[in-house]
């Protein structure tokens, strides 16, 4: 069914149903005047009525005024339909009013309060006012921020610390290398081919002995120096100290460079122990030489120093590329092959303990061989370089993380007249059956009852 309009007739009906209430009202009020006799009950029914006749008038004139709404409503909306441009400017007017209206509201509007604009120091610097937590939030801004300028000037320092050095013995290279003669002895630069050979192959106390050009270039600039090692293509290319005052624990070179400067880099030097082609005022030998000598160096993570010594032990194929160890007195000029390498234990009281830095003077046979066959069992790899009693060793000692007061230790021994400088290198293998101190993670691994076959 379709929802009827309200109607004219429908207003009028609702007209005279307001009106009977009305007169309805009168009757009443009317009745109430008239009659005195009226009982209490009768006069608050009277009024009860009355009441319910004002409601149900107000009701009719309520219902009427919206029925009449309605249907004026309709009839606009009907001639607004059938006649559009009569209503075209009021429809103007009501849009522009209610645009008005709200251009008024807009500014009237209350904007929210923008937020303080701080710069970057206000959020970092204490203010007045501010809590707990900020502060100790800016404090711990300011705290961390010191730290860390301080370890960037610390690393700068370093690195221009490091520069500076390393320049340094650049130099002090180069002015070695300049005039180091590798081709005529240096025992006498005027002796013959013949006596040169002679002297070589029977050296004896008798024969003299002359600076080196380039050792004489160092001396002058600093009397500590006793030779000059070179590893060919590594960073191991340095003079050799040594400081005869040295006592064991307080090695002076260890924290000092090459001018005697203090210096964490510290420098490569002898142990204070070892005799190196100690020459007199006679141009004789004073001291034979150490039968081994034992070298030192830190091992800087920048691989200066003694620190690619590491190389030996990280990069299999290393060793067969550098197995050669160049090293000058201030007087003669030495190769050294390497025959082995291995970690020590600095502080070891077990019985895996080796004291290889005691082996010095190896004049004895039995001794020799107790010690490069130890250095045999401990290193890393076997080589095929054999090692006789009576040869000159060299031994290097740095430092290693591998284990707590770690050592790691590479021994070559000099290579003999007419021999190939390369022979024995070639084949290395990792040996099976490795010797570690007892702090290693490995060193139940090792069986002493193992097959080993030792020099000698």
């Amino acid at each position: 069914m379709q929802e009827q309009k309200p109607t004219i007739a429908d207003n009028a009906d609702g007209k005279k149903a307001a009106g009977s209430s009305e007169a309805e009202v009168k009757r009443i009020i009317s009745e109430l005047s008239h009659h005195r006799d009226n009982t209490p009950k009768d006069e608050a029914d009277k009024i009860e009525r009355i009441r319910n006749a004002l409601n149900e008038i107000s009701r009719k004139d309520e219902e009427a005024e919206i029925s009449a709404r309605i249907i004026e409503n309709v009839r606009v909306a009907k001639d607004r339909k059938e006649n559009p441009e009569k209503y075209a400017a009021e429809e103007r007017a009501r849009a522009n009013a209610q645009y008005q209206a709200r251009q008024r509201n807009r500014k009237r509007r209350r904007r929210p309060p923008e937020p303080e604009k701080r710069g970057f120091l206000s959020g970092v610097i204490p203010r007045k006012g501010d809590s707990g937590g900020e502060i100790a939030r800016k404090a711990v801004f300011w705290l961390s921020s010191c730290v860390f300028a301080g370890c960037v000037i610390w690393m700068g320092m370093e690195l221009y610390s490091r520069f500076q050095t390393q320049q340094k013995y650049d130099d002090i290279t180069s002015k070695y290398n300049n005039t180091v003669s590798h081709t005529t002895s240096a025992k006498n630069p005027d002796a013959t081919e013949d006596e040169t050979e002679e002297n070589i192959e029977s050296p004896t106390e008798e024969a003299t002995y002359e600076l080196l050009p380039g050792a004489k270039n160092l001396l002058e600039m600093s009397e500590d120096v006793v030779g000059f090692i070179s590893i060919p293509d590594t960073e191991v290319n340095y003079p050799i100290m040594q400081n005869e005052e040295d006592t064991e624990g307080e090695e002076y070179f260890l924290e000092h460079d090459f001018y005697g400067n203090d210096s964490h880099l510290g420098s490569i030097f002898l142990d204070f122990r070892c005799n190196f082609d100690v020459v007199g005022e006679d141009k004789k030998l004073k001291t034979p030489t150490s039968e081994n000598l034992i070298v030192y160096g830190h091992n800087m993570k920048d691989q200066s120093m003694f620190g690619s010594l590491r190389n030996y032990k990280e990069d299999d194929s290393y060793y067969e590329e550098h197995p050669l160890i160049e090293v000058n007195s201030n007087y003669e000029t030495y190769t050294f092959k390497i025959f082995g390498y291995f970690i020590a234990d600095a502080v070891d009281t077990t019985d895996t303990r080796f004291e290889y830095w005691n082996y010095i003077e190896l004049d004895d046979e039995e001794i020799f061989y107790d010690y490069v066959n130890e250095v045999k069992r401990r290193s890393l790899i076997l080589t095929n370089v054999d090692v006789e009693y009576g040869d000159q060793l060299l031994t290097l000692s740095t430092c290693s993380n591998v284990i707590s007061n770690g050592r790691f230790v590479v021994v070559a021994r000099a290579l003999r007249e007419g021999e190939d400088p390369y022979e024995g290198v070639a084949d290395s293998r990792d040996n099976p059956n490795i010797k570690w101190p007892t702090i290693h993670s490995n060193s139940s691994s090792y069986d002493p009852d193992a097959e080993f076959e030792p020099y000698g």
